[in-house]
């Protein structure tokens, strides 16, 4: 018999963007549980919203405009800046309201960052 046991590490990551923030679930913010900031950027050509994870042990090295503020929950990593919102809505044509859209993150090990593909609504 030939068993095939449930891995948990197997969910996929998921970001829930609302028109106030960015909502990751435990999956996809395993990755950035040192961090205390982030910075986040975007790819036009890929429709990434990238995310950088920064501890305080590298914050006397980036530019601290910008820096947000990760806070988090048992089960959740949010980024809370409704003008980070209004930027992605602008930049790839997207609506973001009170009910969350849902989209698939993948942690790019190497590089230490986390990806939310736009490409990929849930």
């Amino acid at each position: 018999m030939e068993i095939q046991w449930f891995n948990k590490a197997l969910k996929d990551g998921i970001a829930s963007i609302y028109s106030t923030n960015i909502t990751i679930n435990k999956v996809g913010a395993i990755n950035l549980d040192n961090a205390e900031y982030v910075q986040v950027g975007i790819s036009l050509e890929d429709r990434y919203v990238i995310i950088k994870p920064i501890n305080i042990n590298d914050i006397d090295f980036v530019d601290k405009n910008l820096l947000l503020n990760l806070t988090y929950g048992p089960t959740y990593a949010r980024i809370s800046n409704s003008d980070l919102i209004k930027m992605i809505e602008q930049k790839f044509e997207l609506e973001f309201n009170s009910t969350p859209r849902k989209f698939k993150t993948k942690y790019i090990e190497g590089d230490n960052l986390l990806l939310i593909d736009l490409n990929k609504e849930v």
